[in-house]
């Protein structure tokens, strides 16, 4: 493992202007490097982040992260059937929803 800073920056305005293929790899690539650091901590390989767009669209996309990581740590906690996981699961549907309402970009994890 390296000490170097990993850095990110994800403009919402800018893929919301070009859809094409690499930008939304790119897209889901970061914020699945975002998830990992969520869940593993930053560890010595940094990350860090800038996210770009409307307040909207960042509050948006905040909020999708986070609903993603509740549910996956209700998840594992309490199992898939557990009203907890249902309830976070039902949280991030609406907030990815808000995410693709805001920015007309599709939620990179379904």
């Amino acid at each position: 493992m390296t000490d170097e800073l990993q850095s990110y920056t994800i403009d919402l305005n800018n893929l919301n202007k070009r859809l094409d293929e690499y930008a939304m790899s790119k897209f889901a690539l970061d914020v699945s490097a975002m998830m990992r650091s969520l869940f593993l901590g930053g560890g010595p390989a940094g990350l860090q982040t800038l996210i770009k767009g409307t307040p909207g669209q960042v509050d948006a996309f905040f909020n999708s992260l986070r609903g993603e990581k509740r549910y996956m740590q209700s998840y594992i906690r309490h199992g898939l059937n557990d009203p907890r996981t249902l309830n976070s699961r039902w949280k991030l549907n609406t907030a990815t929803k808000r995410f693709e309402k805001e920015t007309g970009l599709r939620w990179p994890f379904k």
